[in-house]
Formats: structure tokens, C-alpha cells, sequence
């Protein structure tokens, strides 16, 4: 039913009107309630004339700025005494590409002060593809953009793809890419390992959720290897991925030949040790690099259904190898309260699943 006001039917632009009102006295509230550089916007759809108050917003507080006197008290909400350094979308939508180019003319005014750009869908894929692709393209001009992180969106498409290997091509500010528990296809995996072998040098990696399987991963650990990411990389997350045996040939390979890795994440890589000996060759090879790199500080590959022998191994390198600072190798699932299964190789609390090195 089409609700009244005043004895009359409310029309479609007066919902629209009331809505978008609606959208601004949250725009409102959030940029005044800023806090530490952070912008977070929540469950807003974002269209053109949204994006656009933001700006208008933007532009007062840069007058602000420039009328302020050195060492004088803030004049900004909440005392704020600092640029906008991380934004967040949170469950928002994207209407369309103006959208997206006025977002990134957001960002542009932001300055040399942001860092990080965190993009979240808590809806089911809220944010439309066009929308996306235009924003992934547009980053390229968000200079001082270090951090971007996807979580939850679908990057299915060669669209998207290609505007994301754009975006590693020619950005040489974006330096951590952590895209989490996003819906992917073979051409998004495609173009992101052509895109990280022409990178300038990553530092962190964080791919949690990805369905990659062996040979990706070996077409990915190349591409490290070919750019200058061989030299610059520290953390690479490959959780809940779908790699199995095969692929500790190719961790073995990136531990040997990376120069600055310090943390790799392996969690909940159910077939990666699945019927693996200490005698198989993958695993001795995988040891062995294990052994030698002098970077690595933290391993953690819990819940990947290690057996008692393997993990031995895997401790035994721990506790006689001098980079290496944290082995994670139990089941994060078991409660801490709980007594350990019998057949545990750790008669601890689950807690102490991450072993720190000894004193």
C-alpha cells in the first residue's frame, strides 16, 4: 500500500526525496563522529548526489584547514586534528559508474593523507559491477592509496578482472592487497597473477577464501618470482584455499628465493597435507626450505588436519630454526577450556597453538 500524508498518496519522488534526506543525516552524522582518521559509511546507497555532500563536505574542512593557525586548537569536529587517513564502506551500495568517479574525486581531495581504502559487503553482493569496475579502475589516480582491502564482494568477470590487473599495472602506491572470502572465477584469478608480475613490489597478500588450486598457486608463486615483489614481499594469506600436496613444491620455492618474506598463513587448507608422509619429497623439500630461509618469522597453518607426525617435523624446525618466531599449527575450532583430544600432539589448551620462541 502506497503510504498518505496528509490525506494524499505520497509519489515515488517524495519516497526518494525522504530516503536520500534520510542518507544525508547519515553522511552527516558520520563525517562528525570521524575519530583517529577514520571515515566508516554504513549501509548508504551511494549515487552521485550522495557522493557529491561528501564532497561539499570535504571542501569546508580543507577552508577550515587553510584558516587554522599553526599549533592552534582544532576547529574541526571531535577536536580532529588529522586528514582522513582510512575510509570504510560498509554494506554499501554503488549506484552506478558517476558514482564511482565521484568517490574516487572523494578520495582525490583527500590528499596525501589516506592509506587505506576497506570495502566490505554485508549484504549478499550489494555493490554492482559497473559500479565496482569503475571504482578499481579510478584507484590508479589515488596516489597515496597504500592499502586496499575487499572483503565479501563478488569479483566475478572479466570486467572486474581486467580493471583489478589495471590497478596492480599501474599503481605503484598500492602496496597490501587483501581480497577476502570474495566470490572469483578463473578469469579473476587470471588477471590478478598477471597483474602482480608486472607489480613494482608488493608487501602483503592476502587471498583467504579463494578457490585456487595447485597450478594457480604455481602460476602465482612465478609471477612473485618474475617481479620485483620477490624482494619485497612479507606476508602472504592463502587460507581456506583448495591447494593440496602439490603445492608445498611451490611454497618450498617461494621460501628459497623470496628475500623479505616474514609470514606466511595457511589456515584451514584442508588437502594440502592430506595424506602426506614425513618421507614424502614435497614435504621434505617444503622442510627443508622451511630450514634455510632466514626471514620467515611466523608459519601458521592451523586447521589444515595435520598429522602428529608431520607437525613433530614442523616443530622440531621450530625449535631449532632462529628466524622463526610463531608456529601455528593447532585447531583454532577447540576451546580452550576444553581438554585436549588424546590423540593431540600438544598436552596444552588450545591457546598455545601459537608457539612464540623460547626465551
Amino acid at each position: 500500500m502506497v503510504p498518505r500524508a496528509h490525506g494524499r498518496s505520497i509519489n515515488t519522488r517524495e519516497i526518494c526525496e525522504i530516503s536520500r534526506s534520510e542518507t544525508l543525516d547519515m553522511l552527516e552524522e558520520a563525517w562528525d563522529d570521524r575519530t583517529k582518521g577514520e571515515l566508516t559509511l554504513t549501509k548508504l546507497h551511494l549515487d552521485e548526489y550522495v557522493v557529491c555532500f561528501l564532497i561539499q563536505k570535504c571542501v569546508a574542512e580543507l577552508k577550515i584547514r587553510i584558516r587554522q593557525p599553526p599549533n592552534g586548537t582544532s576547529m574541526l569536529p571531535n577536536n580532529e586534528t588529522r586528514g582522513i587517513e582510512k575510509v570504510e564502506l560498509v554494506g554499501c551500495t554503488l549506484e552506478d559508474e558517476e558514482a564511482a568517479y565521484c568517490l574516487i574525486r572523494l578520495f582525490q581531495m583527500m590528499g596525501k593523507d589516506l592509506k587505506e581504502l576497506f570495502i566490505v559487503d554485508t549484504t549478499a553482493h550489494r555493490l554492482c559491477s559497473e559500479g565496482l569496475t569503475a571504482l578499481l579502475r579510478g584507484l590508479v589516480l589515488v596516489k597515496s592509496l597504500e592499502r586496499l582491502a575487499i572483503d565479501g564482494v563478488s569479483l566475478c568477470g572479466s570486467a572486474i578482472g581486467c580493471a583489478m590487473e589495471t590497478l596492480l599495472q599501474q599503481t605503484s602506491s598500492i602496496k597490501e592487497f587483501r581480497l577476502m572470502d570474495c566470490d572469483i572465477d578463473e578469469e579473476t584469478v587470471d588477471c590478478f597473477i598477471d597483474g602482480v608480475r608486472v607489480h613494482r613490489g608488493l608487501h602483503h597478500i592476502d587471498l583467504d577464501g579463494w578457490e585456487i588450486d595447485d597450478f594457480q598457486l604455481e602460476q602465482l608463486v612465478d609471477a612473485l618470482m618474475e617481479s620485483n615483489s620477490k624482494a619485497t614481499l612479507k606476508c602472504l594469506d592463502l587460507s581456506g584455499t583448495n591447494i593440496g600436496l602439490d603445492s608445498l613444491h611451490s611454497f618450498a620455492r617461494l621460501l628459497r628465493q623470496t628475500q623479505a618474506l616474514e609470514e606466511l598463513v595457511l589456515c584451514s587448507c584442508y588437502t594440502l597435507f592430506e595424506g602426506v608422509s614425513t618421507d614424502s619429497p614435497s614435504f621434505q623439500e617444503f622442510l627443508n626450505a622451511l630450514q634455510s630461509n632466514t626471514t620467515l618469522n611466523e608459519l601458521r597453518i592451523g586447521d589444515s588436519n595435520l598429522q602428529d607426525s608431520i607437525a613433530t617435523s614442523l616443530v622440531d624446525v621450530k625449535l631449532n630454526h632462529c628466524s622463526l618466531q610463531v608456529l601455528g599449527i593447532m585447531n583454532e575450532q577447540d576451546d580452550d577450556e576444553a581438554p585436549p583430544p588424546n590423540n593431540s600432539l600438544f598436552p596444552i589448551p588450545s591457546l598455545a597453538w601459537l608457539m612464540p620462541a623460547s626465551n
